[in-house]
């Protein structure tokens, strides 16, 4: 799988001036998303594959491992009164709900912002030693849109044309479980697709939230989005290295905090 070609771009940057430079904010306004992890050499992972990873599980096994998790959750979630337990939570909105109290899922958080993208990696990276490099990610969310509804079924494709933003359960659960109809579990689809719960968390709302979704949850994420991948991917998928250093770390929190980004 590393012998692959890469399906995203590279660009290294070692400062604040040369990060602004990349007039990657205004693609925000465009459809792209943005994602902060601390560490450049991470491909990008749900929490469901790391934790499934972390203790020795197979992928193949985490469609079961998810319907126990949400199932548990659903049990339980009455006995928080502080919730908001006054509907009954869809399978989006459920998993959002696991998502942010910090349990695993298939949901990969990223933002509009690019400037909030920016703060997670760095903000993560700020205890890590000299001559690391945290990553920015950006991926134009049209575009792969477009790709991944070249693979949809055409009963899907019915579904989103009266549906356009999936909101509904049934063109939500059409394209994270496969089509139904079989006593056999449905063959979900090799694709990620940008999906939001329809009531947002306030979190979610602060940080111009969105989520990308794999489908196929018995593989990697990647392996997702590379089955959908075309030949000029690359100009709508880029890795952002920024190395890390003290002198860095400190210009990047103070422009942040100038722009109104920071922990609270």
């Amino acid at each position: 799988m590393r012998n692959q070609p890469s399906i995203y771009r590279s660009k290294v940057v070692s400062s604040w001036d040369e990060l602004v430079s990349l007039d990657l904010a205004r693609r925000g306004l465009d459809g792209w998303m943005f994602r902060g992890q601390k560490d450049a050499s991470w491909d990008l992972e749900t929490a469901l594959e790391r934790a499934i990873n972390r203790f020795g599980r197979p992928l193949s096994e985490a469609p079961d491992i998810e319907d126990g998790l949400v199932r548990k959750f659903k049990r339980q979630l009455h006995l928080h009164p502080d919730e908001v337990t006054i509907f009954e939570p869809d399978f989006m909105e459920t998993l959002a709900l696991i998502q942010h109290h910090g349990g695993p899922t298939r949901l990969l958080d990223w933002s509009y912002s690019f400037f909030v993208g920016v703060f997670f990696a760095i903000e993560a990276a700020e205890a890590a030693k000299s001559d690391t490099s945290c990553a920015i990610w950006a991926i134009d969310r049209d575009w792969w849109n477009v790709q991944a509804r070249k693979h949809f079924p055409e009963d899907l494709k019915k579904l989103l044309k009266h549906d356009e933003n999936a909101k509904k359960e049934t063109t939500v659960i059409a394209i994270l479980k496969g089509r139904r109809g079989s006593k056999e579990r449905p063959k979900p689809l090799k694709t990620v697709y940008p999906l939001n719960a329809y009531r947002l968390s306030e979190r979610h709302v602060y940080q111009q939230g969105a989520f990308l979704v794999p489908d196929d949850i018995s593989v990697s994420f990647m392996d997702n989005l590379r089955e959908i991948a075309g030949p000029d991917s690359q100009d709508h998928f880029l890795k952002v290295e920024l190395k890390v250093t003290p002198a860095v770390i400190e210009e990047t929190v103070r422009n942040l905090f100038v722009m109104n980004i920071h922990r609270a």
